[in-house]
């Protein structure tokens, strides 16, 4: 086999398994990490980069050896790789606490998939480079195309095939298997340029399909990295936007990379696929419907709220990656043109990985990304002598862009009295305009509300009233005797005000700017009769390594986002729930969420475990505004028990459905299995 399908097929693997590596990786190391945007932010972050080395790699390698010493040269890489086979990192790198995340993470993924990840990100410029070495006058942007169109199958197959049927450790064999095969096309490709037998000279002249293009000056390196940023900057910051609204999961990761590869693709293939004028109108409508948005973020709902953000990263992307490929120059400059594009990728990484969470105390990145690309946009069109009323639009539309998020920034932040940012997410303490309550917000989700009339803040609120699952067991569950309480997750600290004399609370946080914010903000903790004693780090690895704990009661109520972190509900997690369980105790899982059913994850899991369980769904009257709706799991082994919560709470709305899902367990989780 050699020629054009050798090297097609080589491209083809090779971003399948680059793009199919991702969100394994993220699934191996999202547990141990507290199960936030920021860990795939990271990741990202480190994918980009090693992108870019590769790509450096590449370009270095094409201009300074001969063609037989590149074919040597990559292919002890490749074999340098297959010692780092198979990718499944040990659960030695699971943090300890106090461990910087961020750091930690870059570093594990450099020692289990650095130098693999290193060899596939090269393959992609040499093979194209090669291609055009060994077959004079053909094209080899159309290997690019092909290589993307692999991209797009690995992010298709892998929530749709993969993640539903596969556990980890399948994934993880089915992507070595892989690996192995293209290791051996690329050996294949490398003794084709073997056999050339030629020292490297002038790549071959652009073939018919290759339109022409401006030499590589500042200008043309500018507007790769800016246009190749702005791109990367919209793929991380809508990522963050679905997640912050759903649930983080390589299920909502997978499909904004999906539609920015799909973009590439159809502005990289062989058939002209852009128009400035059509897709530029289209990125127009969008990001104008984006804003208006803003406004009905609540009447819109998920599901609305995603297609919006959806049309704006494929319009914006499509305009980036069309300009882009308008900008290719001649082959004898496509390892420096995909240079500066993967340069340009890290640096939009580096702005919402680094840069963003330094600067701004809530995601405002987002907005900015949507301005800068409308920017540009209005640069290109008045660069190249568009209409008048092509330029007003577009400049007016840039300006409203960026007024529209400046207010909602301003609005946002108008009652808020503190806010801060770290790994873990945008944490902000308001107040209402009257004075009534003041809530935290974590992201874009209400955490926890107090009121504020002296006679009122010790009412329990949100989620925790006397109606919900949280409430009931607390109030009613061994009452006749001080308890020992477990909260996993302390919000602005609600549930304490169940609490009694006698009673010991202990709390699991991961996150010190909720701590600080429900000791100095709200009064919940203060006012308990209960001693509260507060750890922080991630409640599931702090279990794990804990003699038991012998809790009467332990609520589960740790979010990221809207939903419970995944690692939190397998079947394993819940093993050690149980462990540090008192004879008879009850597990209390929170489970309230916009998208998903996650009851039928936890009620598959105790029939797995032969407990006994109660749904409650509480939905309080109008009139008690403070409180909300709520979904809630008891778990216990004691049937009796939990009989008797719901006998002490005859009005509770027990959960009426039955539904089981496919068990989901530390090594397989499917989210399409929960969504509602």
């Amino acid at each position: 086999m050699s020629g054009y399908p050798l090297h097609a097929l080589a491209a083809f693997l090779g971003a399948f398994l680059v793009f199919l590596v991702q969100p394994i990786m993220g699934r191996f190391i999202l547990p141990w990490f507290g199960g936030g945007t920021s860990v795939w932010t990271t990741c990202m972050l480190f994918f980009q980069a090693a992108l870019l080395a590769g790509y450096a790699y590449a370009h270095l390698l094409t201009r300074s050896a001969p063609l037989r010493t590149q074919a040597v040269f990559h292919a002890a890489l490749l074999g340098g790789a297959m010692f780092f086979l198979p990718i499944e990192p040990s659960e030695a790198w699971k943090p300890e606490p106090g461990v910087e995340p961020g750091g930690r993470i870059l570093t594990l993924l450099c020692s289990t998939i650095g130098l693999p990840f290193l060899a596939l990100a090269a393959t992609a410029p040499l093979i194209q480079s090669w291609f055009a070495a060994t077959h004079d006058g053909r094209s080899p942007y159309r290997l690019y195309a092909v290589s993307n169109a692999g991209s797009a199958l690995a992010l298709a197959v892998h929530p749709f095939v993969i993640e539903p049927l596969l556990t980890r450790r399948a994934q993880s064999l089915f992507w070595t298997g892989g690996m192995i095969l293209f290791v051996a096309v690329c050996v294949g490709c490398a003794a084709a340029l073997w056999r050339r037998g030629a020292l490297r000279a002038d790549l071959a002249q652009e073939g018919p399909d290759v339109a022409p293009s401006p030499a590589a000056g500042r200008g043309s390196l500018a507007w790769w990295l800016g246009l190749s940023a702005c791109g990367s900057i919209l793929l991380l910051t809508t990522t963050n936007e679905l997640s912050q609204d759903a649930a983080v999961t390589p299920f909502l990761w997978v499909a904004p990379l999906a539609i920015y590869l799909v973009t590439f693709i159809l502005c990289f293939g062989a058939t002209r696929r852009y128009s400035r004028r059509r897709f530029g109108g289209g990125f127009i409508v969008s990001l104008a419907a984006v804003c208006a948005g803003i406004f009905f973020r609540e009447e819109l709902g998920f599901a609305l709220h995603a297609t919006l953000l959806a049309a704006a990263l494929f319009f914006g992307c499509m305009v980036c990656h069309g300009e882009l490929a308008d900008l290719k120059p001649s082959p004898s400059r496509l390892t420096g043109y995909y240079l500066a594009i993967s340069a340009g990728g890290a640096l939009g990484g580096l702005f919402v990985g680094v840069a963003a969470p330094a600067l701004f105390s809530d995601y405002h990145e987002f907005g900015i990304g949507l301005a800068g690309c409308a920017a540009l946009l209005g640069r290109l069109v008045c660069r190249d002598g568009a209409t008048t009323r092509a330029r007003v639009a577009t400049i007016a539309t840039a300006l409203l862009c960026g007024g529209v998020f400046l207010f909602d920034a301003w609005f946002s932040s108008r009652s808020s009295i503190k806010a801060s940012r770290n790994f873990y997410g945008a944490v902000s303490i308001h107040e209402f305009e009257d004075g009534k309550a003041r809530y935290l917000k974590h992201d874009n989700i209400v955490h926890g509300l107090q009121l504020l009339d002296e006679d009122m803040r010790g009412e329990p609120t949100c989620y925790y009233g006397p109606g919900g699952g949280g409430g009931m067991v607390m109030d009613s569950f061994r009452i006749d005797r001080s308890r020992r309480i477990g909260l996993v997750g302390l919000g602005v600290g609600t549930l304490a005000v169940y609490g009694r004399e006698g009673d010991a609370i202990r709390v699991y946080e991961i996150d010190p700017a909720v701590i600080d914010a429900a000791e100095n903000a709200f009064t919940f903790l203060k006012d308990t009769k209960a001693t509260v004693d507060i750890v922080e780090g991630d409640a599931r690895l702090l279990l794990e390594r804990e003699a038991p704990q012998q809790f009467d009661v332990l609520v589960l109520d740790a979010f990221t986002s809207d939903a419970v972190p995944v690692h939190l509900l397998t079947l394993e997690a819940i093993e050690t729930y149980r462990r540090h369980l008192a004879p008879g105790g009850v597990l209390a899982f929170h489970l309230s969420s916009q998208s998903l059913r996650l009851d039928r994850v936890v009620r598959s899991a105790a029939k797995e475990l032969g407990l006994a369980h109660l749904a409650v769904n509480d939905h309080p009257a109008p009139r008690d505004w403070h409180l909300y709706d709520s979904q809630w799991m008891l778990v216990s082994e004691d049937a009796v028990a939990l009989d008797r919560i719901a006998t002490a709470h005859p009005s509770t709305r027990r959960g009426g459905s039955d539904e089981t899902v496919r068990v989901w367990t530390d090594d397989y989780s499917s989210l399409m299995s929960a969504l509602k």
